[in-house]
This record gives structure tokens, sequence and C-alpha cells, in this order.
């Protein structure tokens, strides 16, 4: 199995937002192979609010083929940048972990 982690800060104001973009980030997963499981685990704290997304795949080898295919769609670069627009000090901690 492989994990994918990525962390990062919104402010809670903006919780809105990012689940319309996750909605949005989500379909066009579906179109080319959704990971195992998708979980978010979300902390509230005072205005920011600091999200973890986990996504496990069966493999790296995967992962890479679904990233492959998302990373070319169309639409994905104009998510990515209304993600951007409200991530805390466009800051994304990015981790991969291969489970055994």
């Amino acid at each position: 199995m492989f994990v994918k982690l990525y962390n990062y800060k919104i402010k809670i104001k903006d919780l809105p937002k990012w689940k319309n973009i996750q909605r949005s980030v989500k379909a066009i997963y579906r179109k080319y192979g959704d990971p195992i499981k998708w979980t978010y685990l979300i902390d509230r704290k005072e205005e920011y609010v600091t999200i973890t997304e986990i996504s496990s795949y069966f493999s790296r080898k995967d992962f890479l083929r679904i990233k492959k295919e998302v990373d070319n769609d169309k639409e994905i670069s104009k998510l990515f940048n209304k993600f951007l627009e409200i991530v805390h000090r466009k800051k994304i901690v990015d981790k991969s972990i291969k489970l055994t």
C-alpha cells in the first residue's frame, strides 16, 4: 500500500471554498481511478483550520498512474490555483509513505 499525506492550513472562513474545491477534485480523481481511501483530519484552532489529507493507493505505481492522468486534466490546474488562494502562506507539506 502507498499513502500520500498533505498538511496545510486555511482560514475557517475559507472552509466552504475548500469543500467546493475538494468536491471538484474528487470528481476528477473518480474519472481516472480513485484512491482506495481518502480521509481528512481537521483541527480547528482560533481563526485557522489545519487539514491533514490522507489518500491510500494499492501501490506507488497505482498512485503514479492516477496522478499522471489527473495532472493532465485541464481543470485540475484551475482548481489548484483556487486552492493556493486559500492556503495559509502557500505552505503545503507533502509526504509519501510505503506500507509493507
